[in-house]
C-alpha cells in the first residue's frame, strides 16, 4: 500500500510530486539494506541523457516504443528502473525528467530515512514509474520484485 508523500517543486505548490519510499520488509523476510546519497548519485548519472535528453520519447514494452521498458542502471548496491504500470502501456517522457525524478526520490528516500529508496510516476497519464532501489545484486533486491504490488511505503 503506498501512502504517498507529496513533495513541492521548485517552491511552487500547483506542482507538486508523490513519492512513495520504500519501508523495512517484516521480520523473517530479507531485509532491506540502506542506500547512500553518494552511491546512488552515480547509479542516477548512469541514466543515458546524450544530446536528446529533452526530446520527448515513447516508453513501453513493445519493440515499437521509443524506449523500451523495463531498463536499470546501476551503481555498487542502488539500481534506478524505469517501466510502464501495466504490460500495455506507453508513456511519453524526456531524459531529462527521468533524471529529475529520480533525484527528486534519491532526496526524499535516500537522504531521508528509512534510506531504502523508492517510487515515482512521471508522464501525462503518469504511467511511467521510476524507482530507486538495492541493485538486483543486493541481498534483498529480487524477493522484493517478485512482490513489487505489495511493497510497503512509508510516509517520510
Amino acid at each position: 500500500m503506498v501512502n504517498p508523500l507529496i513533495i513541492p517543486t521548485f517552491l511552487n505548490a500547483s506542482n507538486a510530486i508523490t513519492v512513495g519510499c520504500w519501508g523495512q520488509n517484516p521480520p523473517g523476510e530479507p531485509q532491506l539494506v540502506p542506500l547512500t546519497y553518494k552511491v546512488c548519485r552515480e547509479a542516477i548519472m548512469s541514466v543515458p541523457m546524450g544530446g536528446q535528453s529533452l526530446k520527448p520519447i515513447t516508453f513501453g514494452r513493445s519493440a515499437e516504443a521509443g524506449f523500451q521498458v523495463p531498463a536499470h542502471w546501476e551503481f555498487e548496491n542502488c539500481a534506478v528502473e524505469i517501466d510502464v504500470v501495466e504490460d500495455g502501456d506507453e508513456e511519453r517522457a524526456t531524459f531529462a525528467a527521468i533524471l529529475k525524478r529520480a533525484f527528486d526520490l534519491a532526496i526524499e528516500c535516500v537522504i531521508r530515512p528509512p534510506h531504502f529508496g523508492g517510487r515515482s510516476f512521471i508522464g501525462q497519464d503518469e504511467k511511467l514509474v521510476v524507482c530507486i532501489l538495492e541493485s538486483e545484486s543486493g541481498p534483498s533486491s529480487q524477493q522484493r520484485r517478485s512482490s513489487s504490488k505489495g511493497t510497503s511505503f512509508h510516509r517520510s
